[in-house]
């Protein structure tokens, strides 16, 4: 390793935002470079490249970022457990890699985990400005009939329960014993971490349409693991 290496890896940052990642080339480099001006020095970004085939683990090491890459696809409940044991920050935020999130956001989730010393901070889209085209009706519906069935459970009040953009204590993010491997992990983080009695609060986050690429969430396979993890947990009582 390089000097500037070492020196990276030395200071211990407060903040470590992790970005899943998968074919997102056209976008990843204004992610990581907005979220680190937002950050400063109290943070670090940490990529994790889910088996990319086109040129984005090449944006990213043009970049100060680290980065972390599986050696194929593997989902994103498995990219985002990868960060959370490579993560060196007390708090840890995860955002999407697509350029829907807006990294300006960081600091209002930062404030908020602060000010009322939550251990789970979630970025909810319904709360804030979502710009024309943010999401697909499909996904409309179906992020709201999720909420629903959550809300119920659970007996309480989450606005949006599939949000990507979050802010964790680090350490209680680690007792969470995360297991979906896609889209799932979302619905898991919010059911665990209400059982574990963590102290969840929502701010209002923007949404922007994607410009690049699409999204790998497919609605059929994400509502089959949803109603599978559901028996996980309150049948099998994993």
């Amino acid at each position: 390793e390089g000097r500037a290496e070492r020196l990276k890896m030395a200071r211990q940052p407060r903040v470590t935002v992790i970005l899943p990642v998968y074919n997102e080339e056209k976008s990843i480099r204004e992610v990581i470079l907005k979220s680190q001006m937002v950050l400063g020095e109290e943070g670090e970004i940490l990529v994790v490249d889910d088996g990319s085939t086109d040129g984005t683990a090449d944006k990213v090491r043009k970049t100060t970022a680290r980065l972390i890459s599986h050696p194929r696809n593997q989902g994103k409940g498995v990219t985002f457990r990868t960060g959370i044991e490579h993560a060196r920050g007390e708090v840890i935020v995860v955002m999407d890699a697509d350029g829907q999130d807006n990294p300006e956001d960081i600091p209002k989730l930062l404030e908020a985990q602060r000010q009322n010393e939550a251990d789970f901070v979630n970025g909810s889209r319904f709360l804030g400005t979502m710009s024309r085209g943010a999401i697909s009706w499909v996904n409309l519906l179906g992020t709201y009939g999720v909420d629903f069935i959550i809300n119920k459970i659970l007996g309480i009040r989450i606005t949006d329960s599939q949000a990507g953009f979050r802010c964790f204590k680090a350490d209680k993010l680690g007792e969470l014993d995360l297991r979906c491997e896609w889209y799932d992990i979302e619905t898991e983080t919010v059911i665990k971490a209400h059982r574990k009695g963590y102290k969840i609060i929502e701010v209002p986050v923007d949404r922007e349409k994607r410009e690049y690429g699409q999204s790998g969430h497919r609605k059929l396979k994400f509502a089959l693991r949803f109603f599978k993890l559901l028996y996980r947990i309150y049948v099998k009582k994993e």
